[in-house]
Parts: structure tokens; sequence; C-alpha cells
């Protein structure tokens, strides 16, 4: 069978069920698996749903019985009989708090920003600028994270391209490829015309 949460667990479990927290929210602030915490809603939805139908009983026997009998009698604690010992204290997680702006990490290439950009304008690729910032700047981060940077700045600066309208039949277009290597042949030169 499965295993069972302690008695505080269940609690603290049973009261953010109360506040109407979802199972998503109860697995990040706690850390008990969703599935766990989906059996124990059912649980206490279950525990709800007897309350409700014993409430509803209890009010009409009340009403149907004399109402100047109370069977239940209230009786202050006093306090120093309360046990202290063997209490467990816990807190209840409340809501996390969001911030109005969320703060990003910098990466450890935006130190580098100049260098990078200045390297990717000359035409160089992201491994060497990598190999260039370890030996030249003692760049002590990883490949990826240069990698990642160069993408963003890479979004940022889109390629343009100039189209050009001429009337029809008075330009051509001619594009050269190499093909792959063809039953021992070298490699073929093709001559596209569009």
């Amino acid at each position: 069978m499965a295993n069972r949460l302690k008695m505080v667990q269940k609690e603290i479990l049973f009261s953010l069920f109360t506040q109407n927290w979802s199972d998503r929210k109860i697995h990040n602030s706690i850390g008990l698996h969703r599935k766990t915490i989906s059996r124990y809603r059912k649980e206490w939805l279950k525990l709800q749903k007897e309350k409700e139908s014993s409430s509803i009983k209890k009010k009409t026997l009340s009403f149907a019985g004399n109402s100047s009998s109370n069977p239940i009698q209230s009786v202050p604690l006093n306090e120093n009989k309360v046990p202290t010992e063997g209490v467990v204290h816990f807190e209840v997680p409340t809501d996390p708090q969001l911030p109005g702006k969320r703060t990003l990490s910098k990466s450890k290439a935006a130190v580098y920003h100049d260098e990078i950009n200045l390297k990717l304008q000359n035409g160089q690729h992201g491994v060497s600028i990598y190999q260039d910032l370890v030996c030249e700047a003692q760049y002590n981060g990883s490949y990826d994270s240069i990698k990642r940077y160069i993408r963003k700045l890479k979004n940022k600066t889109p390629d343009l391209y100039a189209r050009i309208e001429t009337p029809p039949g008075d330009e051509a277009q001619v594009d050269f490829g190499e093909g792959a290597p063809l039953l021992g042949f070298k490699l073929l030169l093709w001559f596209c015309w569009f």
C-alpha cells in the first residue's frame, strides 16, 4: 500500500485546500508529489461532504427537538492545563509575493558585450569567439552561455536584404552551386538559369 502522510502534513494540506490552492502551487511550495496531493484532496472533499451532511442532519434534529436543551456545552480551557510538551508548531506557507518587475539574471557573457559584438561584425563564429574570450579575457563561463548570448544578439539585429525591382526580361539570375560527387567524378558545378 502507498505511504501515508503524517498528521501535521495532512493538516497543512487541508488548510491549503481551504485556501483554494491548486495542486501545482502546493507541489511547488511544499514539495509533495501532485498525485499524493490529489489523493488527499479527494479525501478532504469527502470529509467536507460528510460534515455538510451531518450539519444538515443536526439542524433538522434541533428544529424537530426541544430547543431549550443544549447537548453541547462549551467550556473554556484553563491555560495552566494545556500541554505544551510534544506539541508541534508549524507554519502554513503563504502566497509568494509577486514583485512588480521580474529581475532577470545577467549572462556571464554580457560583461564582454562589446568584444562579442565586434567579433560578430568581423564574421567570427561562436566557437572562435569563445576561444578568444577564454585566451584573451580569461572568460570562465561555458560555451553554451556564449552561444545563447550570440543568439540573442542575432535576434536583435536581423539581416537586411535589398530587393531590386526591374522590368521583366531586363535581368536574369544565375545561381552557382556544388553538388555531391557522382560515380567517381569530381564535384560537379551546376548552372541553374531562372
